[in-house]
């Protein structure tokens, strides 16, 4: 068979379905290419690619697919389970499990979640602080939730009033 891209991938896993009862419930030109169910009922997301390495040029999310299925597995390092259809002219399929590697990049990626998890944590805190904020008239006792406030106060109130302290502005005033 003289497979040359990712839609040959295509046909000849077809193909393989028919022998192995397999079925293709979902294709799309989006990733994953397609959601696949053995015959014993279990699904997979999976990805055609011509080579298995054009799934990490591709830059392809890992924890969104499950198997790539390929005609030339040249991903050596490769962290999910590759089906290569290359030897399918012999009615077999090479399949390369890589659950090991998987859990590994798993591990790493918690890792990752879990300091950016920290980082929002900090952020959430320091909006919280911000939000506990209030803002003081250092001429009365008068508080405003944001700056804002209480520079519309402080213009409310700039007349001053005989004894050298703004007066206390009105609810009319403070309201305009």
């Amino acid at each position: 068979m003289n497979i040359q891209n990712e839609l040959g991938v295509i046909v000849v896993f077809a193909q393989a379905c028919q022998q192995y009862g397999w079925k293709i419930n979902h294709i799309q030109s989006e990733f994953p290419d397609a959601i696949i169910q053995d015959k014993d009922g279990e699904t997979y997301r999976a990805e055609f690619e011509f080579c298995s390495s054009n799934f990490k040029a591709h830059r392809h999310d890992l924890f969104q697919c499950d198997v790539i299925i390929c005609w030339d597995d040249d991903w050596d390092d490769c962290p999910l389970t590759v089906w290569s259809m290359k030897s399918w002219d012999d009615q077999t399929i090479t399949i390369r499990d890589r659950k090991d590697l998987m859990i590994a990049s798993l591990a790493i990626e918690n890792e990752q979640l879990k300091r950016q998890m920290r980082k929002l944590e900090i952020e959430i805190e320091k909006n919280d602080r911000k939000q506990n904020e209030s803002f003081h008239c250092e001429h009365c006792e008068f508080v405003a939730e944001t700056q804002n406030g209480l520079n519309a106060h402080k213009r409310v109130h700039a007349v001053k009033a005989g004894n050298g302290r703004h007066k206390q502005p009105t609810k009319a005033e403070v309201i305009e």
